[in-house]
């Protein structure tokens, strides 16, 4: 596995899916970031709970999915 080290303008959403495909999703970012209260931690937050909760968001993540794997 390959370790990332974010910047202190950086932001990134963990994802996992458990054996019963139900996704996890968590936003990680450097401790000591200003931004951890910033727009790409905020950007990055409204991303995670879009994939949790919008059911039409997931629809078209998985629909677009779908076409690139055909």
């Amino acid at each position: 596995m390959k370790t990332i080290t974010l910047k202190p303008n950086q932001a990134a959403l963990i994802l996992e899916t458990s054996p019963e495909g139900e996704i996890h999703v968590e936003v990680a970012f450097p401790d000591d970031s200003p931004e951890s209260d910033g727009f790409v931690a905020a950007l990055c937050a409204v991303i995670a709970r879009k994939l949790i909760e919008d059911e039409g968001f997931q629809e078209d993540i998985l629909s677009e999915i779908d076409e690139e794997g055909e």
